[in-house]
């Protein structure tokens, strides 16, 4: 396992019974996630690890498996709650992310906390 990969965790969260992990190595994003107590290490060298060259590519492949995990039955009610918990999921997740990456990432003249042009 790439050492980069597991100093470079940008996202790491337990949900249920499941620990979810994102970082990223010198090519690639890295989606994984394994039982909540196990290592880190061990998770990154699972087989439920997926690879993306772009984090909007990974992003779209998330919401599509979060909103297959929630799906329990095909109606109308279950799959616009399906479809609500998926975005959501999505959304903490890019949230995570702006706040691990605001410093690291240039984004011009805006406010850290309200995110909004500094006048």
């Amino acid at each position: 396992m790439n050492k980069s990969a597991i100093n470079n965790i940008f996202y790491d969260k337990i949900e249920d019974d499941k620990r979810y992990i994102m970082t990223k190595n010198s090519r690639n994003w890295i989606w994984t996630y394994g039982p909540k107590d196990s290592t880190t290490k061990s998770i990154l060298g699972s087989h439920n690890t997926s690879y993306y060259t772009s984090i909007e590519s990974m992003l779209v492949n998330l919401l599509e498996n979060r909103f297959r995990e929630h799906v329990v039955d095909l109606t109308s009610k279950n799959f616009r709650k399906s479809l609500t918990k998926a975005f959501t999921d999505v959304r903490s997740i890019g949230r995570e992310l702006d706040t691990v990456t605001w410093d690291i990432i240039k984004r011009g003249d805006y406010c850290k906390h309200c995110n909004r042009k500094k006048e």
